[in-house]
């Protein structure tokens, strides 16, 4: 009974102790929660989005080549990533959404990547984007939506072709090294910029590079807002362009390259 008392006695004249001990129990306990979930988050990117990349990177252009031309024959997929037998993709995964043009959170990126998964739609890719630089190899799909733009690069424009006019790709900045185009604001001119599809590959040299505002865009069959827009499609001079949002969203980064002869 005497050590009881003596304990509630201490603990009176130490109440602002045992509230720090408690305050900080709390925050280690909170803060290893929170350092749980974010170490979840790195393992589901680095499984879902860097490794594939990196493994990607490793194959040669006559591997990534074959992969395409198997994936199409086993979809039963053209050269353009379309069914010969009509589409079998929901038409949400097979329009132009300017909605999928912004940034996005881990939470977001990942829903629409698993549902993207689950239809099917990462068997659609019709070619890769590679910038050697800064370490990018991706997928590249016919259609620029959140679901697309959860897998890889997307093709902006409806009715674009590699090797004519000004090909222009769209893609995710998650300000996380090796996702997706995060890398992208790290090319310097001069850079090397290939396309590769099933049986022909294209070389491009990075000759521009802009921080625009998010307004800056073209119409939706290409022509220019301005005369001297880089996303203008109907370029004369064979060149290729890509694009992502800055970490924030306040910016986007073009990055442009023409052709090598």
């Amino acid at each position: 009974m005497q050590r009881i008392d003596k304990t509630k006695d201490w603990i009176k004249k130490n109440k602002l102790k045992t509230g720090v001990v408690t305050v900080l129990a709390i925050g280690l306990i909170g803060g290893g929660a929170t350092l749980g979930i974010a170490h979840h988050k790195a393992d589901e990117l680095r499984t879902e989005f860097i490794q594939p990349q990196k493994a990607d990177a490793r194959q040669s252009d006559h591997e990534l080549q074959k992969q395409l031309n198997y994936n199409h024959k086993v979809s039963g997929l053209n050269s353009n990533g379309q069914s010969k037998e009509g589409q079998f993709l929901a038409n949400k995964y097979q329009v132009n959404s300017k909605k999928g043009v912004t940034n996005q959170d881990y939470g977001q990126l990942m829903h629409n990547h698993n549902e993207a998964l689950k239809a099917g739609v990462d068997k659609t890719a019709i070619g890769y984007v590679r910038v050697p630089s800064v370490g990018i190899t991706l997928p590249i799909y016919r259609h620029t939506n959140a679901y697309t733009l959860s897998l890889g690069a997307t093709e902006y424009f409806k009715n674009a072709a590699m090797g004519q006019g000004n090909y222009v790709l769209a893609g995710h900045n998650m300000d996380m090294a090796n996702i997706l185009f995060s890398n992208l604001p790290n090319v310097k001119k001069g850079a090397k910029i290939k396309l590769i599809r099933g049986h022909k590959s294209y070389s491009y040299k990075v000759t521009a590079k802009k921080s625009v505002d998010p307004t800056y865009k073209a119409n939706a069959d290409g022509t220019p807002v301005s005369s001297k827009n880089l996303l203008y499609q109907g370029s004369k001079q064979s060149k290729v362009t890509l694009f992502c949002c800055n970490a924030i969203g306040s910016k986007r980064i073009v990055v442009q390259g023409t052709l090598i002869k």
